[in-house]
């Protein structure tokens, strides 16, 4: 299912079909349901998704996540791999390589264990690379 109109019901909700775990985001249900969203009225303030050509593709082939298509990493998504492994060290095509492997609810279990601290077990973003409240 693509898309759902009640916000977060479908734990595919917490990942981009682009392979973004959006769950681990901090402006995830604050001001963004996410790209599988639909519109939910004055709480959604990060509506850049709905023209994603990425978002688009998905939806028009039928697909769940760009991990389901034969052209994994097209034209389309080669700006936004790169600087996901660039700046945050994320590799958004494995990320949807493994959630085909491992299913959305196994892929969803991973990313939380990798994104809480072992030092103080609070939950940290993925784009901070490292609990900020544990720094050295």
């Amino acid at each position: 299912m693509p898309t759902s109109n009640a916000p977060f019901s479908d734990p595919n909700c917490e990942i981009a079909m682009c392979g973004v775990y959006c769950s681990g985001c901090p402006v995830y249900r604050v001001r963004c349901y996410g790209c599988r969203s639909q519109d939910h009225g004055s709480l959604q303030k990060r509506t850049s998704k709905w023209n994603c050509k990425k978002r688009a593709c998905v939806l028009e082939k039928g697909l769940s996540h760009c991990g389901e298509c034969s052209k994994l990493s097209c034209a389309l998504r080669r700006p936004l791999e790169k600087r996901y492994l660039q700046q945050y060290h994320i590799d958004l095509a494995e990320n949807c390589r493994q959630v085909k492997i491992q299913g959305s609810k196994l892929w969803l279990e991973s990313q939380k264990k990798r994104y809480t601290c072992p030092k103080c077990r609070q939950a940290f973003s993925p784009y901070d690379l490292r609990c900020q409240k544990c720094l050295p």
